[in-house]
């Protein structure tokens, strides 16, 4: 094999571009432009901050530049915030539309690329560590009653679980680190059995 070709371990990625994973990565990056547009317009661009949001932005690059390391933490990251975007909903929250796209289409074509193929070594402390960095970014970026990546007080709905904020952080950091360690597990299993039962084509 020449050095030049793009190589690729039994767990690891497919690192090799792609017209799929470009055609994916513009896809993306359209679902959150049009979000960002609404936010923009809507003078809520601070919602952007969110880990969800970025999340879907990180998608959309690393599909478009073959970053995987960027693929998988936010692939890891929507799938924290979506069951927090749902229960914002069920208690209240503001719906926009737009949000389907960060929400359902990014997060299905990421889903389904980390199935296909495989994840980056180490994609669940990568997204826990990221999102514990964002988490304290966003204290230094957001103002503080919006409560951005919940990293000024309680969310809402888990008030009635927890009076002091450093218990609350401690209990999401360990619930957190064991759903991307599970996800973790359940893509490689996904995509080790996809990989036996679908024969590459170039072995």
């Amino acid at each position: 094999m020449s050095s030049l070709e793009p190589t690729r371990d039994r767990e690891g990625p497919d690192l090799a571009p792609s017209r799929e994973g470009r055609w994916l990565g513009l896809l993306t990056f359209a679902c959150w432009c049009v979000h960002a547009s609404v936010h923009w317009r809507r003078g809520s661009a601070p919602d952007l901050v969110w880990g969800c949001n970025l999340g879907a932005l990180f998608i959309a690059t690393g599909l478009l530049f073959v970053e995987p390391s960027l693929i998988a933490v936010g692939t890891f990251w929507l799938a924290a915030g979506t069951p927090l975007w749902i229960m914002d909903l069920l208690f209240g929250g503001e719906w926009l539309a737009s949000s389907l796209l960060t929400h359902g289409v990014v997060f299905s074509l990421a889903i389904r690329h980390a199935v296909r193929g495989g994840l980056v070594e180490g994609a669940w402390w990568r997204a826990l560590l990221g999102g514990a960095l964002l988490q304290q970014c966003s204290r230094w970026l957001t103002h503080w009653s919006l409560n951005v990546n919940v990293a000024w007080g309680i969310y809402p709905p888990m008030r009635r679980y927890f009076s002091d904020f450093s218990r609350y952080w401690l209990a999401t950091f360990v619930y957190l680190a064991l759903l991307y360690f599970a996800l973790d597990r359940a893509l490689r299993w996904l995509h080790r059995r996809r990989s036996a039962l679908v024969p590459s084509a170039n072995p």
